[in-house]
């Protein structure tokens, strides 16, 4: 029978194999692999509808190229699709899934290595959280992104993360700090408009009018929203009210446009939900694929393992029958064993505490019978009774000695009490092991050297505070007496 089950699991084992190799062809066969020419062909095309500014074309292109790149399982190719579709939303002014592409771009640039991508899209996503106004955010990035290497945070990435420190900066007031970025940024060969234009911002501010005026002289019409609110500024101080009406005008040209490129390039969240659809029914006949291979895998599976599971059962049966009983013989000795070295044990105890207890009193009585008369017998009774007490209070061997019945009866007592308390004093600790050894008050004060009990009660009651305080503070109040 044995060998029938066996010869039957040899050759199950054989046809489980065969059809987990036949399921993993299957599998393979109807997944779409992704292919890095694929996801690169629709990341261009991607691009180019972005740059053409074509935005509703240039999302789904780029959501594909996404998901195609997580199937693919590049690194990379997930970085630099997720801030294509970062830049898209970014441009959209929808700040939220902006921001949520570029962390999945960077935390992927940052897995590969690759720095260079990296650091651009540090930059992007700085200056983003800092249109957003996540300057928290932005400042974080900004610190990072400047303290790469030259190699991959290059003159250009630089000046623009410097350019955003200085529109920080002069947001918070900080117009020197703004003015010293400039600084940087005209030391580095790379000024440009913008960075006059918030110099020239910074003279209005700060009422230095002949340099504004200079700067306004210099930029003439460049300079962006920047250049208008100095002008309107200058123009009202000097009151030269139609250049002010001007450069008022300008302003609003100005917001009016960007509120109609808002408005223009708007995109709601139904075309991420509808991606989200798309994907989910292009993988539905591939999951029903996969669906039924598994189950008929699972089903032979499990019938070859209900086989297996069935003799080897009948196996453990018998080997657990002839294993308990050596393991009960096995038992009954060591029971044995323990029993009679926990008897020896005790027996010991028994006679030390016998000897201990009855040392005292045989001395006593030889000393009074040995003695001539009554007064030879006080004198030599009382030196008995002061060493006793020496070699309790003085002695180091009678305090060990005391340590050691502690221990030996109460579980290692008074070492787990020096661990627990390891700066204890030398008059508490004594005082703990008399009251655990059940003198009383009196007693403690008599071997002490104490003159009143009551002096005992209140050091007593202050050791049981300091001992409540511990972990274990309960069993160590609890055997004092």
């Amino acid at each position: 029978m044995i060998f029938s089950l066996l010869l039957l699991q040899k050759y199950a084992m054989k046809y489980i194999i065969c059809m987990l190799l036949l399921s993993v062809v299957a599998i393979v066969s109807c997944t779409a692999a992704a292919d890095a020419d694929e996801v690169a062909s629709l990341y261009g095309r991607s691009r180019d509808a972005f740059f053409g500014d074509d935005y509703k074309q240039a999302l789904p292109l780029a959501y594909e190229a996404y998901d195609k790149s997580l199937d693919l399982g590049d690194a990379y190719w997930i970085g630099l699709t997720a801030r294509g579709i970062a830049n898209i939303y970014e441009s959209c002014h929808s700040y939220g899934a902006a921001f949520r592409y570029q962390d999945i771009a960077c935390s992927n640039f940052e897995a590969c290595g690759d720095s260079i991508e990296f650091a651009e899209t540090l930059l992007q996503s700085a200056t983003a959280r800092y249109s957003f106004g996540d300057t928290a955010t932005c400042v974080g990035r900004l610190r990072r992104l400047l303290g790469m290497d030259s190699e991959y945070c290059d003159t250009l990435r630089r000046v623009l993360a410097l350019r955003c420190v200085a529109r920080m900066r002069m947001d918070g007031g900080d117009n020197a700090g703004a003015a010293v970025a400039i600084d940087e940024i005209v030391r580095m060969g790379r000024p440009s408009a913008q960075d006059s234009a918030m110099l020239a911002l910074i003279a209005v501010s700060a009422c230095d009018w002949p340099v504004a005026r200079s700067f306004i002289e210099a930029l003439g019409d460049r300079g962006g929203a920047v250049m208008h609110n100095v002008r309107l500024r200058y123009f009202l101080h000097i009151g030269d009210m139609e250049a002010a009406m001007e450069a008022r005008e300008s302003i609003i040209k100005g917001s009016k446009g960007y509120y109609s490129e808002l408005l223009g390039h708007e995109l709601s969240d139904a075309l991420e939900a509808y991606h989200e659809a798309n994907k989910a029914l292009g993988h539905q006949e591939m999951q029903k694929m996969k669906i039924i291979v598994w189950l008929t895998v699972c089903v032979a599976f499990m019938a070859v393992l209900s086989l297996c599971l069935f003799l080897a059962m009948y196996r453990r049966r018998k080997n657990a029958q002839a294993e308990a009983a050596f393991q009960m013989a096995a038992d009954l000795r060591r029971m044995c064993s323990e029993s009679d070295s926990a008897r020896d044990i005790a027996k010991r105890q028994l006679v030390s505490l016998l000897r201990e207890r009855n040392e005292m009193l045989d001395r006593v009585c030889r000393i009074a019978y040995e003695s001539p008369n009554q007064k030879v017998a006080e004198k030599n009774l009382a030196k008995a009774v002061d060493e006793f007490v020496g070699g309790l209070t003085r002695d180091k061997a009678g305090m060990e000695r005391m340590e050691r019945l502690v221990n030996s009866n109460f579980d290692n007592l008074l070492v787990r009490l020096r661990a627990d308390m390891p700066k204890i004093k030398d008059v508490d600790y004594s005082l703990y092991v008399f009251s655990v050894l059940g003198f009383s008050a009196g007693a403690i004060a008599f071997l002490t050297g104490v003159e009143r009990t009551s002096i005992i009660y209140d050091r007593k009651r202050r050791l049981r505070k300091k001992l409540e305080a511990l972990d274990s503070g309960g069993e160590y109040v609890g055997m004092m007496s």
